[in-house]
């Protein structure tokens, strides 16, 4: 273990590799972006060029981020900054003139060559990666990715099933499959298929992750189990013929009496102690004989019918799979999952691995020797089975690695996270390493600890260390076989800060009877904690995290009814908003017109009716009822529903529906929302709605998707259940609200006060089927608890699965404990069924409440109270732009809306209606002082004598409010108001605030693309400025 962590580009001694074991707050990101500084400014270090570095991160925000963070410091060094040059003297050893001077030149270079700026996703990379070797892995340029196993798993295995009609030996082995799933499931399945598909892509994604192949098991096994079934009910036979009035086992008597060798063994194994006979009673010698005996071969016996139970699954998979192989490649699909599986055998099964290696770069048009990975501890196996060969490779000819993560912040192991990596780096830094050849590094792997924590007050580590250094924690890891995890979690955390914090756990015990009212007293607890923190907080500064998101809305519930303003995370997703999944249901339609499911979910959504209001409900109910009823159930539904409305057909689908596979997937969306009015349906999810445009632009133009097809797998294929940040609404910066999300979203977040809610059950999961990786491929087990109690090679596969599944707990509270900077409120539910970890947890308090005075009172702003909503919530209005709007331009909006809405004044029957329909078009509550406020102004407006007579009616007038005018160049323009009389034409613009000088050039731009229209008229411009009350005039001479 090295202490002295950085090492100044002088001091390298190359190849290397590095790995930062950090601590939680200690700045990852920061080290991260300094070590990519560190080697492209200096004059050192060889090959060190842009193109030659590769720093990778797990999302697309934290790409970003990075990128952005390098750029700037870049910038703050060309501009000679003291406090940024003296922190970067521990890296580099140039002086501060060469520094500023290479500092503006490597600026200058990367925004030339921005596309070799490798600061990447790790999935992007790899898709890269493949992409330069399709031709080699016998796949076309016009494969087509697919993102999960779903719907392609789906279409080949429908034409499977029709080949298996045909087959009688392959139809056998599927019925033995549906009888084990009704033997082993909770339920009966009436249509057993779905079932089986679903363990069918589990295989597959379980090959994926393990590299390995599902095996088969040896079938002559079956013949020992057969003969183990015999010798069992014999000697059970003869035991109980002697054993007279020894008490033996009912369960044990019960499976003798049914002749069911299975049973018998199953029995004495789930008995304490493995025995066929009570404790106590006593029993001849002849009779222990046999009991161990029985004992013996039950142990056996269950060893061999764990590894042939799922025997017919495995095989009709095996069978399916040869089948699956085919039909991939006669479709030309790729599984993105199955990347890394086709990668490993062409790079790592390869004995020209350097050439191959080099022709990948070749065609990257770059040659990577510097690589720089984040959250080292999130890295799965097939993730770094694709990178291994590219930093062997680096690190033989000179190059270096720097990982940078924290081991107790491995919380991502459900996404198939590795955290057995990281750790054999931590503890196998030599020849013996699984996962790297270093025996081009004279030093080894060099490992840095790194315990600064610039985050949280000293008060608040000091718990976090005590919580992990506790007798009772360490108990807790001996129980669950950590012991080699227990010294990593005891790391002392020293704080940068100098100020103590505040911590307070509060235990909800109710474990007496209480649970009923469980609800209850967590609501309680929350809220009168986030009362409490607001008395030196601001919304904004505050955070409550839980477990799972339904938790999260839950609590999101509890703070609107207390009206305090909440920015949920998890509601965020665009996935569950119910506009985006009805159009999600039609893109699915059109790429499979034969899915009655999608194209029914779709007209029955509100974006259908309320577009076309002709058809109601009940219509679509006729339609589908009398297609059952006419017997067409087989005939496709979207062909009814065009014979029955071909005029609703026409106008609404036609064009989409011909049009796919030739419109682009931006182009096929646009359209939807154009033909179906989306924006001006559902004004009150614009966000959402501008948020799924962007994304599917963006997924397109980086060529992650080019179909319909790819976009819904794309989709389907991140679990909608997950904290994905890809598809979520990007929340304002200034938004000032509570926020409420998991602790997987806040992990790498901070917060003055956070919340913890540490409220879980134990998962009630019973699926006894169990995978075990062994060197020759992937072993298939039917493994129950007891017997994983009694039998060592399944109690092994049992542990490994609990050991991973208890260090994904610990971590999740360790990540939990260490998100805040000042104040930290622990609010721990224990009950029956809670889980283990959260036993640890005892009432404490310590440091001290921050004496901090808020800037400004925490209110909602005066002019806009939110979105409109039908329940009475106090609701942001959550934009694209990263700065939500100010009160100035919202009230500009809704003063041109209303003027927009009146053509002529004879026309207004009520100011007030004008402005509540204003309002709700613009999705904004205005208070009474507001509204009094507009109708005053625009009462005078329309009294002014010179402004009011282009509100009047003229014999050959016509008016035009925010007509679009595109130009030939694609500009488009939008005045306010143009007034078309007989000889002229009046153009008014209309502006609140302060007077500028761009609007009258912005004037000038109207008059002349308007005055290309009506070149025989007279053509002028005015604008009004509402707030002063004045005119200016504008011509074209102007």
């Amino acid at each position: 273990m090295q202490n002295k962590w950085p090492i100044r580009d002088d001091l390298l001694k190359f190849p290397h590799i590095h790995l930062i074991h950090t601590c939680a707050g200690s700045g990852k990101t920061e080290k991260l972006a300094s070590r990519y500084i560190q080697f492209i400014l200096s004059d050192r270090i060889i090959s060190n060029n842009i193109s030659n570095i590769l720093a990778i991160t797990f999302t697309e925000n934290a790409a970003k981020d990075m990128k952005r963070r390098i750029i700037t410091i870049l910038k703050n060094l060309a501009v000679g900054e003291s406090e940024r040059t003296s922190r970067l003297n521990e890296y580099l050893s140039l002086d501060a003139g060469r520094l500023k001077q290479k500092a503006a030149e490597v600026v200058d270079y990367i925004i030339d060559n921005y596309s070799f700026f490798n600061v990447v996703t790790i999935d992007s990379f790899l898709l890269k990666i493949f992409n330069s070797s399709m031709r080699e892995l016998g796949f076309t340029p016009v494969s087509e990715l697919t993102f999960s196993y779903n719907d392609i798993i789906d279409d080949a295995f429908k034409s499977f099933i029709y080949s298996a009609l045909k087959d009688i030996k392959l139809l056998n082995e599927l019925d033995e499959v549906v009888d084990i799933i009704n033997h082993t499931s909770n339920r009966f399945f009436i249509n057993p298929l779905p079932e089986i598909v679903k363990r069918f892509k589990e295989f597959a994604l379980k090959e994926d992750v393990y590299l390995r192949s599902i095996k088969l098991p040896d079938n002559s096994l079956s013949k020992k189990l057969l003969k183990l079934q015999s010798d069992i009910l014999l000697t059970a036979k003869r035991l109980k013929s002697i054993s007279g009035d020894a008490k033996m086992y009912k369960g044990v008597i019960d499976a003798i009496d049914k002749n069911d060798a299975s049973m018998i063994a199953n029995a004495v194994i789930s008995t304490k102690g493995l025995s066929v006979f009570y404790q106590r009673t006593e029993r001849t010698s002849d009779m222990e004989l046999l009991e161990n005996e029985i004992i013996s071969r039950s142990i056996e016996y269950i060893s061999l019918e764990s590894c042939l139970y799922f025997y017919p699954y495995i095989k009709a998979y095996r069978s399916f799979f040869d089948y699956f192989n085919i039909y991939k490649r006669e479709s030309e699909y790729v599984v993105l999952s199955n990347i890394s599986r086709e990668m490993d055998n062409y790079l790592n099964s390869a004995d020209d691995r350097g050439s191959r290696i080099m022709d990948i770069y070749i065609k990257l048009s770059s040659f990577i020797n510097h690589f720089l990975i984040d959250e080292f501890q999130d890295t799965s196996y097939p993730q770094w089975t694709m990178l291994r060969p590219l930093v062997e490779e680096a690190i033989s000819k000179n190059g270096s690695g720097f990982f940078i993560g924290d081991i107790k912040q491995a919380i991502y192991m459900f996404r198939n996270a590795d955290y057995e990596i990281i750790k054999e780096f931590i503890d196998k830094t030599n020849s013996d390493n699984r996962y790297i050849n270093v025996s081009s590094l004279l030093n080894g792997i060099e490992d840095f600890s790194v315990d600064i924590n610039y985050r949280s007050g000293k008060k608040i580590l000091e718990y976090v260390n005590s919580f992990f250094g506790s007798n009772e924690f360490v108990s807790f890891c001996q129980d669950n076989n950590l012991n080699d995890f227990k010294d990593i979690y005891s790391v002392e955390h020293k704080s940068a800060r100098l100020d103590d914090g505040y911590f307070k756990t509060v235990v909800i015990d109710l474990k007496n009877g209480d649970e009923e009212y469980e609800d209850d007293a967590v609501k309680k607890m929350v809220v009168d904690s986030v009362n409490e923190l607001l008395k030196r907080h601001s919304y904004s500064s505050i955070a409550i995290l839980t477990y799972k998101n339904d938790k999260a809305q839950e609590v999101v519930g509890w703070l609107n009814e207390e009206n305090i303003p909440v920015a949920s995370y998890s509601s965020m997703d665009i996935r569950k908003n119910y506009v985006i999944s009805s159009l999600f249901s039609l893109l699915k339609f059109l790429d499979m017109p034969d899915d009655d499911f999608s194209f029914s979910s779709f007209i029955f959504s509100e974006v259908f009716l309320k577009r076309v209001d002709v058809i109601k409900r009940k219509d679509i109910d006729e339609l589908i009822f009398n297609r059952v009823k006419d017997g067409m159930r087989r005939y496709p539904l979207y062909k009814l529903f065009r014979e029955k409305y071909p005029e609703i057909w026409e106008e609404y689908f036609s064009e989409l529906f011909n049009g796919t596979g030739y419109l682009s997937v931006y182009e096929t969306v646009n359209l939807i929302y154009r033909r179906f009015q989306i924006y001006e349906n559902f004004k009150d999810y614009s966000a959402f709605l501008f948020k799924f445009v962007d994304l599917v632009f963006n997924l397109q133009s980086s060529s992650k998707i080019n179909s319909s097809r790819e976009l819904i797998d794309y989709m389907e294929f991140n679990n909608i259940a997950d904290d994905n940040e890809e598809f979520s609404i990007e929340l304002a910066s200034s938004l000032n609200a509570v926020n409420v999300m998991t602790f997987h979203k806040a992990k790498g977040l901070e917060f003055d006060a956070v919340i913890n809610l540490f409220e879980k059950n134990i998962d009630s999961n019973t699926d006894t089927m169990y995978f075990a990786q062994m060197e020759d491929g992937i072993e298939v087990l039917k493994i129950k608890k007891d017997a994983a109690s009694n039998i060592k090679n399944l109690g092994d596969v049992y542990m490994e699965k609990k050991r991973k599944d208890t260090i994904s707990d610990i971590n999740t509270v360790y990540v939990a404990l260490t998100r805040a900077r000042l104040e930290l409120y622990n609010i721990v539910v224990k009950n029956s069924r809670s889980k283990k970890i959260l036993e640890l947890f005892e009432n404490a308090e310590g440091g001290k409440k921050p004496d901090i005075k808020k800037e400004k009172k925490d209110e909602m702003p005066s002019y806009v109270e939110g979105i409109l909503s039908d329940e009475n919530k106090i609701i942001h209005p959550f934009i694209k732009r990263p700065d939500r709007e100010s009160e100035t331009e919202i009230r500009g909006r809704i003063y041109h809306r209303c003027l927009s809405l009146v053509d002529f004044v004879e026309d207004i029957r009520s100011m007030d209606e004008i402005i509540d329909l204003a309002l709700r078009e613009e999705n904004v509550r205005a208070n009474d002082s507001l509204r009094f406020e507009i109708s005053k102004r625009l009462a005078d407006i329309l009294a002014d004598p010179f402004m009011s007579g282009f509100f009047k009616t003229k014999d050959g007038r016509v008016i035009r409010n925010e007509v679009e005018i595109v130009l030939k160049d694609g500009n488009v323009l939008r005045p306010d108001r143009i007034v078309v009389d007989r000889d002229s034409v009046s153009i008014i613009d209309f502006k609140t605030g302060k007077k500028s000088s761009d609007y009258k050039e912005q004037l000038m731009k109207y008059i002349k693309a308007v005055s290309a229209i009506y070149p025989l008229k007279k053509t002028e411009g005015f604008i009004f400025y509402i707030d002063e009350n004045s005119i200016e005039r504008v011509n074209e001479k102007a």
